[in-house]
């Protein structure tokens, strides 16, 4: 889990998602709610193998750049994705 600065952005991640492949889920709060933006995880593309999106994260200070690493990609090479 990875919070903005604001404390107003949460990213939650899965990296045994999905056989392994990883996910990742952002929530934002408006007051004392908090609520999953979308139905759908952010998942990368392009990933070879088992992936495991999601081992680490992190979210910029104001919550609009999110980065995901799977230390499982390509046979343990692993991979960053980011997403703005």
């Amino acid at each position: 889990i990875s919070v903005s600065g604001d404390g107003n952005v949460l990213i939650s991640a899965g990296s045994a998602n999905n056989n392994n492949q990883g996910a990742t889920w952002i929530f934002t709060r408006t007051e004392a709610t908090w609520q999953q933006t979308s139905n759908s995880p952010l998942i990368g593309t392009g990933a070879a193998g088992n992936a495991r999106q999601g081992d680490s994260l992190a979210i910029s200070s104001n919550g609009r750049t999110v980065a995901v690493c799977g230390q499982g990609d390509d046979g343990g090479n692993g991979a960053a994705w980011v997403f703005v």
